[in-house]
């Protein structure tokens, strides 16, 4: 072969190699990048999954204090029925008490020929009201 063609070829050869070897860093520089914005994303995942636990925790923390609020709520509801129930048959003692008393003052003016109404009010704090 001729001098000019094997320089040509040789030539064609070199730019041949530059461009596989230009390929081979640009893609592997590429690939460096993309490797990077993934360990990125990763990163950012591990930090968005760590604020999720957080906040699950805090989410069970106040679920549990309401429950704790309704338990309590529950058991004031229970008192004031009780409580309700007992003020209610206290008043109906109260009132059979007072029938009895008027009814044995009736009986007592009768005997004693004393004719009276007899008028017993019921303290402020038995009022029923209905």
């Amino acid at each position: 072969m001729d001098k000019p063609v094997r320089i040509l070829l040789i030539l064609l050869l070199l730019i041949t190699m530059a461009g596989i070897i230009f390929n081979v860093f640009s893609v592997n520089s590429r690939l460096k990048e993309s490797l990077q914005l993934v360990r990125e994303s990763q990163q950012q995942l591990k930090e968005a999954q760590e604020e999720i636990a957080a906040s699950k925790v805090k989410l069970d923390s106040l679920n549990l204090g309401f429950q704790n609020f309704s338990s309590h709520i529950r058991d004031i509801q229970e008192r004031v029925q009780i409580l309700d129930l007992e003020r209610r048959a206290s008043d109906a003692d109260f009132r059979l008490k007072k029938d009895s008393i008027k009814i044995l003052l009736d009986s007592l003016y009768k005997s004693r020929g004393i004719h009276s109404e007899i008028s017993i009010a019921e303290p402020q704090e038995y009022r029923n009201p209905k």
